[in-house]
């Protein structure tokens, strides 16, 4: 068995219960001793097999990913190289590839990984925030707007999780997202909803009447496609129209400031 196979395999086995309980209210602890470069493969190999194993993969390449940027990769029983800002973004490059059409991979989990990382490393966000940005911008030209629905719902949830945080690309996401609640994609537009509910959250949204655009628009999602999210450790999967009824109180709970 190869070394790769081994480390797909011993990963898989720390993500999943019993290793790591569903309900679980921290990373345990042998999960979150997983860094540096040689856990990075293994982890992108593991998204396309979705569900719960998709997001845990998608939130230890957050933690593995940020603590390359930062240089504080230590060593651990899964690694014994140190950690570069030059390593983390090799692997933006290599996510930013899988979602090529050239590269003949779908891309699947790509683009959630690439916002759980930016959320992580305010380093890395700052270089590669709008290339996430640009997978949701649909110009009508060449450019990288995902046309796989599928993709692209991973598209919105990446915004949705990463731009929050850093109020710089809080006013682009918002435009990208309402835009999103009329995407063709039931699921996508239910998404969109769940990351306009979390920038509100953050007061993104303190002029009045950005705030009643944005209401206007969430009360037009009304389908109930079940849209599966990630929030905090803990897969979410809720009828599109329950995120746009959150988004709604949120804005009113905040008053978008």
């Amino acid at each position: 068995m190869t070394r790769f196979k081994k480390m797909k395999q011993r990963l898989e086995a720390l993500l999943l219960p019993p290793a790591w309980p569903e309900d679980a209210k921290s990373i345990p602890e042998d999960a979150a001793a997983v860094t540096g470069m040689e856990a990075v493969s293994p982890l992108l190999a593991l998204l396309p097999r979705g569900g719960l194993l998709k997001w845990r993969a998608v939130i230890l390449l957050g933690r593995v990913t940020a603590a390359l940027a930062a240089g504080s990769s230590q060593d651990s029983p899964h690694n014994s190289m140190p950690g570069s800002m030059e390593d983390a973004r090799t692997v933006m490059r290599r996510c930013m590839w899988h979602l090529n059409e050239d590269s003949g991979n779908m891309g699947w989990g790509i683009a959630e990984a690439m916002g759980e990382i930016a959320a992580k490393s305010p380093l890395l966000a700052r270089e590669y925030g709008r290339v996430i940005l640009s997978y949701a911008r649909d110009t009508g030209f060449a450019d990288n707007f995902i046309d796989h629905a599928a993709l692209r719902r991973g598209a919105y949830w990446a915004i949705g999780r990463f731009a929050p945080r850093y109020p710089a690309y809080r006013g682009e996401a918002a435009e990208l997202l309402l835009a999103g609640l009329r995407d063709e994609d039931g699921q996508s537009r239910g998404i969109a909803a769940w990351g306009l509910g979390n920038l509100a959250a953050a007061g993104s949204f303190p002029d009045a009447g950005a705030r009643e655009k944005v209401k206007a628009a969430l009360a037009g999602v009304g389908n109930q496609d079940p849209c599966e999210v990630l929030e905090g450790l803990h897969c979410r999967v809720e009828p599109a129209v329950s995120f746009a009824r959150q988004a709604l109180n949120r804005l009113e709970d905040r008053g978008g400031g």
